[in-house]
């Protein structure tokens, strides 16, 4: 069902009725000039509605001629419609309306001044579809109920009414023209899209991040936000970009797929401004334009040789193209197609066989050519499958070469290696040989030494191990009983301790073992060195230096045992 239209005419402001359903249908006005410019500009909607007015449903009589539409004025439908159907209407807030200012609305008005962009958009609401409806019989009992204007022709009214004609009203069924006196409806609340083309308070109206986009008249002169528009673009900036900057700064939130087409719109109107200049004389062309021009020109041209140069290389893909469209079986490529139309155009071309005068002839010399053929590409293939067998011959003989290469140089790393490896041994060996030697040659001179100390001492403060004979060293066998032995078991514990063995045990044959097993584990340079530091005798075998190493240490242990015994009494005493 039709969304209910209100046709106004006159001086007078037009009235507004918006559908529950969300859709606005916008009276237009007719002005008082039929040849006004406005009507000029309306001639596509005036076809469009004399197409829709074309109801089967509708009498010879009722149908509108072209002089008839002349007086239709409406951006909405005006077939009929049932208002039991609809659950309810709203005004919308009445435009303040002036022929004083007739030349502001039909700039906005004027389909080119507005931005295509914001119709998409839904910035700004244009004339509403909706189904045909009508009836063969007029119902003049529905004049008391219609109160409208007259309009300036007969059919306009006669329409507006028939647009009634099979609506079911009563005091249920109820729509509302706006009354400046009555409060305003907001049509947010009633989920209702407002029409803000011809609402001269859009400009007033607040949103997050600045003001409500409308359609504002492009004209030479600039505004601040025009001025941001057009100085950002020409320094570069994407339309996104611009649009960000509007909202940040609080000015028109314009959608950035309407930026480019704002800034195309406002050149165009600065141009038109300096052709009516140019054209009243209020601005002549100077010697810096005649020479800019003149730039302009060669450039512009360059670029346009270079667009036909790149569009004749693609001439004869689309002639490739274009064959297979006008028959699918001719398939050629951009090649053949060149080719064969050089030949045609220099007259080189080969006449087919069926236009040919001598056609049989024309089919041997072809199969004899294609027998030609045919054994050009066998010879082909032949010496490829040889040049290819060549190749991969060289190739494998080259890598086998590389390979050997490869491997002779592997092997002289590993003979280089091996040689240093063998050299640095050498060199440690020779050096570890040169600290033994040095390291004997010192133990000798310290043996030395020693002895000649020893040969100059008083022989009675020698101990019982320093005064043992050769004589009596030489008797001493690996049977022969420990010296530890004669030490109790305390003092064995203790020389244990002091030699970092185990001081487990309870038999003193046990320590004794223990304290020979060690001594066994020493070498014989060790024992030498040892018994020359307790000026010992130092010319004799392992058996006899561990003996009298032994006796050495029963000697030092009974000295102390005295000492401590000599320092008791008195210690007790004190």
């Amino acid at each position: 069902m039709s969304d209910p239209t209100v046709h106004n005419t006159g001086s007078g402001p037009p009235h507004e009725l918006v559908a529950s359903n969300g859709v606005n249908t916008q009276s237009a006005n007719v002005f008082d000039n039929p040849n006004d410019e406005h009507e000029a500009s309306g001639s596509s909607d005036i076809a469009m509605l004399s197409s829709e007015l074309s109801n089967p449903y509708m009498s010879a009589d009722d149908q509108l001629s072209d002089n008839d539409m002349a007086g239709y004025e409406s951006n909405g439908s005006d077939i009929g419609f049932d208002l039991s159907k609809l659950e309810d209407f709203t005004a919308i807030e009445e435009d303040d309306f002036d022929l004083s200012k007739l030349e502001d609305f039909n700039a906005m008005a004027d389909v080119g001044e507005l931005d295509q962009e914001d119709m998409e958009a839904g910035l700004i609401v244009g004339p509403d579809e909706s189904d045909e409806s009508s009836s063969e019989d007029d119902h003049p009992e529905l004049e008391d109920n219609f109160d409208m204007a007259v309009a300036q022709h007969h059919r306009t009214s006669k329409i507006a009414r028939k647009g009634a004609v099979n609506q079911n009203s009563d005091s249920s069924s109820w729509f509302l023209l706006e009354d400046p006196a009555e409060p305003e409806i907001p049509s947010a609340a009633m989920g209702l899209r407002p029409n803000i083309v011809n609402n001269p308070n859009v400009r007033k109206i607040k949103v997050s991040g600045g003001l409500l986009a409308y359609a504002k008249k492009v004209t030479a002169e600039l505004d601040s936000d025009d001025e941001l528009i057009v100085s950002m673009k020409e320094q570069g900036y994407s339309d996104g970009q611009v649009s960000d900057r509007l909202r940040s700064e609080g000015r028109i939130q314009y959608n950035r797929k309407t930026i480019n087409t704002r800034f195309q719109r406002i050149r165009f109107a600065q141009a038109k401004r300096v052709d009516d200049m140019l054209l009243e004389g209020y601005k002549e062309w100077q010697y810096e334009d005649d020479i800019l021009l003149m730039k302009a020109k060669d450039l512009a041209d360059a670029e346009i040789e270079d667009t036909i140069k790149r569009l004749r290389l693609k001439r004869f893909d689309k002639v490739s193209d274009y064959m297979h469209k006008l028959s699918p079986e001719a398939i050629f490529s951009s090649k053949a197609c060149k080719e064969r139309y050089i030949g045609l155009v220099n007259g080189t071309a080969s006449i087919p066989i069926e236009l040919d005068d001598n056609p049989q002839k024309r089919r041997e010399e072809l199969q004899a050519y294609q027998e030609s053929r045919e054994k050009a590409r066998e010879l082909a293939k032949k010496e490829k499958a040889e040049k290819d067998a060549a190749e991969r011959l060289t190739a494998e003989a080259a890598k086998l070469v590389h390979a050997e290469k490869a491997a002779e140089a592997a092997r002289k790393r590993q003979l280089n290696a091996e040689y240093k490896a063998r050299r640095e041994q050498e060199k440690a060996e020779k050096k570890l040989h040169g600290f033994k030697k040095a390291d004997e040659i010192r133990k000798k001179r310290d043996e030395k030494a020693e002895h000649k100390k020893l040969a100059g001492s008083d022989p009675k403060g020698r101990s019982s191990a320093t005064l043992l004979s050769i004589k009596t060293l030489d008797t001493i066998t690996p049977a022969t009983p420990d010296p530890r032995a004669a030490l109790s078991l305390q003092q064995l514990k203790a020389l244990c301790a002091a030699k970092s063995l185990s001081k487990e045990g309870r038999s003193k044959a046990e320590f004794v073992e223990r304290l020979k097993a060690m001594d066994q584990k020493l070498t014989l340079a060790e024992l030498k060195r040892m018994s020359a530091l307790k000026g010992l005798n130092t010319s004799a075998n392992k058996t006899n230096l561990i003996h009298q190493l032994a006796v050495r240490e029963v000697d030092n242990i009974k000295k102390d045992a005295a000492a401590q015994d000599k320092a008791g009494p008195s210690t007790r005493s004190g």
